[in-house]
């Protein structure tokens, strides 16, 4: 019989550190009956291309130079060629496909999605962890920074986790009874660990946790490192293009993020408008969660931060002098 357990993030829920653990280690899951997709450690790419309404559009296919309909459609057949033959030969056991771009499809996209994969398995599964509202809108914000905005520029209608526009289309395809979805926090996941509660969902052996190489990666920043980033980005550290710039970004970021002190937070008046907006979504979301769980642990809106927009303002001066300092080091 085969099986598949389809992951759909969400965002900033540890997909990366499962992703990369997973697909290195294939050989030990395998001899459990677990086979992690093997077109590449994110699958997000590859069905997002395919199911999305316009794949042109689609930023990772933009990346390659894949920006007209002619050459996404180009694209996809030999993707679809590709993908239809892993899955055609997809032994017997539980296949594990992830990619948290997949939440982001439109609702109409889901059923094609659904009847594409339901060629190739008997059963399919869908699990999906939600991240805290806050922690979720400061991950955001960071991501955007790192991406070269200014925090003036972060719209904050972006911060919302919307997180049954992500969920819902695939209770309503695949059917409540076949998605799970789980909370995205330490003290609910088993070792407080991502990796380790997926496991633990696939009712898999203990020992393959042992076995498996976890690869974390901290994404959190200090104030100040957020603060350096943002008026870096201001100054169009961003704009170019190019390997070079690539390398110097990577190398600016990698600075940065050994700055300590307080970790950044966005002002506590940004988040609270966010989350009188998004009350009922947030709500909707702690009703999914097994009934065995207390929501009340995941759910950080009630202690939310007391950041105020002056503690976000670090003499102009001192932010100039220690980013020309970077630069400096960074350039002998």
């Amino acid at each position: 019989m085969k099986k598949l357990l389809l992951h759909i993030g969400m965002h900033k829920t540890g997909t990366s550190a499962l992703q990369t653990s997973f697909f290195h280690g294939r050989e030990e899951l395998n001899r459990h009956g677990l086979h992690y997709f093997d077109y590449s450690d994110n699958h997000s790419a590859a069905f997002f291309s395919l199911f999305s309404k316009f794949p042109e559009k689609y930023h990772i296919n933009r990346r390659h130079g894949i920006t007209t309909p002619e050459a996404a459609l180009e694209h996809n057949k030999k993707l679809e060629k590709d993908i239809r033959q892993r899955l055609h030969d997809a032994p017997a056991g539980t296949t594990i496909i992830s990619g948290e771009d997949l939440s982001l499809l439109q609702r109409e996209q889901i059923p094609a999605l659904k009847d594409f994969l339901g060629q190739y398995f008997d059963s399919i599964a869908v699990i999906g962890y939600a991240r805290p509202p806050v922690s979720f809108m400061n991950a955001y914000a960071v991501q955007a920074l790192k991406g070269g905005k200014p925090l003036s520029a972060i719209d904050p209608a972006s911060l919302a986790p919307s997180y049954q526009w992500r969920f819902k289309k695939f209770q309503d395809t695949f059917g409540t009874d076949n998605v799970r979805l789980k909370p995205y926090h330490a003290s609910l996941l088993r070792k407080g660990c991502i990796v380790a509660d997926f496991l633990g969902e696939l009712n898999a052996p203990d020992s393959i946790y042992g076995a498996l190489t976890i690869k974390r990666v901290n994404q959190h920043l200090s104030m100040k490192a957020a603060l350096l980033l943002d008026l870096e980005n201001q100054n169009g550290g961003s704009a170019s293009n190019g390997a070079h710039h690539a390398a110097a970004k990577r190398n600016f970021l990698a600075a940065i993020g050994k700055i300590d002190g307080p970790r950044f937070s966005l002002p506590a008046a940004t988040v609270k408008a966010v989350l009188e907006k998004e009350a009922w979504d947030i709500g909707w979301m702690q009703r999914q969660f097994p009934e065995t769980i207390d929501a009340s642990a995941w759910d950080d809106s009630r202690r939310l931060p007391d950041i105020e927009d002056a503690d976000m303002h670090i003499p102009a001066a001192e932010l100039e002098l220690a980013l020309a300092r970077i630069h400096a080091a960074l350039n002998d």
